[in-house]
């Protein structure tokens, strides 16, 4: 089962009070309604399905898929468990303009938080660095041992009739004794720093948010569902 992310945007008015911000997301494929007129277009990995980068941000998928499978050694969070902020209601009703896809809000529900724009800023993507894991054949390990590279596409996990799954030095093993099983998968890790991770998420989006935060506090309401 997946897990999507929830995004409402705030910014903080010189009186104090917590402004939502209208945004939308422009849906790239034929036939996809266009943009609406005066409501800010976010970057298309502002809400994607990255499970790293909810990790990052919430604690969400971190190092764990899909009924408990190891995907990573995990990130560190930076808002884990903060609730909704003081006076966020997830159930108000709001302009249709705010939320031009949906025509309403909705905010998951699990894993509800906040982040500021400032903690964002702040988080050191290029320096913080975890091993992923994943599942590749045999082959494609072969291969990627030889380049020294990291694999483009990988899986969680892998089953089926004379399928069989090493970690490497099992696998190193198993070939030198000619005892591999038909299908040989190897379940490997590799390192990336938080920014190849996440697909450079802070790079596209922070310059957004800036341009929207207009030099007041800006915060991230986030809320998760799967």
């Amino acid at each position: 089962m997946g897990c999507d992310i929830h995004i409402a945007i705030q910014r903080q008015e010189p009186d104090g009070t917590w402004r939502e911000l209208p945004w939308q997301h422009v849906w790239q494929f034929e036939g996809a309604a266009p943009a609406v007129k005066g409501v800010p277009v976010a970057p298309d990995c502002f809400r994607g399905r990255n499970y790293d980068l909810f990790a990052i941000l919430a604690n969400v998928r971190n190092g764990r898929g899909f009924a408990g499978i190891e995907t990573g050694s995990g990130w560190p969070s930076i808002a884990p468990d903060r609730g909704f902020p003081d006076g966020f209601d997830p159930d108000k009703t709001l302009p249709a303009a705010n939320y031009p896809e949906r025509g309403n809000r909705y905010m998951g529900d699990h894993s509800f938080t906040w982040v500021s724009l400032d903690e964002l800023k702040a988080f050191p993507w290029d320096a913080t660095e975890a091993c992923q894991y994943g599942v590749v054949t045999a082959e494609e390990y072969e291969q990627l041992t030889v380049d020294h590279a990291r694999p483009h596409s990988y899986c969680g996990a892998v089953s089926g009739a004379g399928i069989r799954t090493y970690d490497p030095d099992t696998y190193r093993l198993a070939k030198s004794k000619g005892a591999l099983a038909a299908k040989p998968y190897v379940r490997m890790g590799w390192p990336e720093t938080a920014r190849e991770a996440t697909g450079d998420w802070a790079g596209e989006v922070i310059p957004w948010l800036d341009t929207l935060a207009e030099g007041k506090p800006l915060r991230l309401v986030l809320g998760f569902d799967s």
